[in-house]
């Protein structure tokens, strides 16, 4: 069961509610959407960091699980995790999936907010820091590295050729965050310390990401989702600024379930 913390509430517009929510993985650690499973549906795996994981609402009201119950044809291993990056998704792509679902095999990929936290920084998706360290232990890079969202769209290619070389059917996708004017937005004022020049920083990395996700997909003929331009940044649907709130996973869900349709 989660539990979101005092200090997590207290980061939250008020539409992120106590708790405890259920999170239950299977055998191969993707979490469970409380759903019957049907043994003939086609595997999708969703990918991504703690926006697809979303551990902070009900089982049957995350999105992957509202998804599975609209499009029952399919069933849905929802693989997001907390922090992950593109690099360490691109491990998780190749080592852990790919096993799972084989030739043919339908995936999601989710590039998330999570890849901003290093940006900024000299060793980016390569940092020591035990969240984004892509190897255990982690050891900070001595060579020379590609800077910001050069080394996302190095990544996201390395996505897309693993992709194409393993015979997996990949969509890329852009998880969206939050959307407000930092003069009304109290939470995004919250989060910030009122700081609009470190929120105005911080947008534009979030928005250089968007960008990299859609330019790298038009670059390789890659099929691509922008979330963040569909969903148009709406505070409604946002706890915070990164997740979800429940009223925001069930516009997404049918939002999602759509372009599924269109894509898949």
């Amino acid at each position: 069961m989660q539990v979101p913390t005092e200090e997590f509430l207290d980061r939250s517009d008020g539409t992120l509610g106590a708790g405890p929510f259920r999170a239950r993985m299977d055998e191969d650690g993707f979490q469970m959407t409380g759903n019957p499973i049907d043994p003939a549906a086609t595997p999708l795996v969703f990918l991504g960091d703690s926006f697809v994981e979303a551990n902070f609402v009900d089982e049957d009201a995350r999105f992957s699980s509202v998804v599975e119950r609209a499009l029952p044809h399919y069933r849905i291993l929802n693989g997001g995790y907390s922090g992950s990056t593109t690099l360490q998704l691109l491990n998780v792509l190749v080592n852990k999936v790919y096993p799972i679902v084989g030739l043919g095999g339908k995936v999601l990929f989710f590039v998330g907010q999570s890849d901003v936290d290093h940006l900024s920084k000299t060793a980016n998706y390569w940092t020591s820091h035990f969240r984004g360290t892509p190897i255990v232990p982690g050891k900070e890079p001595s060579g020379t590295l590609p800077q910001g969202t050069d080394a996302t769209e190095r990544l996201l290619r390395m996505v897309v050729h693993a992709a194409q070389s393993l015979d997996l059917d990949l969509v890329l996708a852009v998880s969206p965050f939050r959307e407000g004017d930092f003069n009304t937005d109290e939470l995004l004022r919250h989060l910030y310390r009122r700081d609009r020049v470190f929120f105005q920083e911080q947008r534009e990395r979030r928005l250089g990401v968007v960008e990299s996700v859609v330019k790298v997909a038009a670059a390789t003929g890659t099929r691509v989702i922008d979330f963040h331009s569909l969903v148009g940044g709406d505070p409604t649907w946002f706890y915070d600024e990164l997740h979800l709130n429940q009223y925001g996973h069930g516009k997404f869900a049918t939002l999602l379930a759509g372009e599924i349709g269109k894509h898949f």
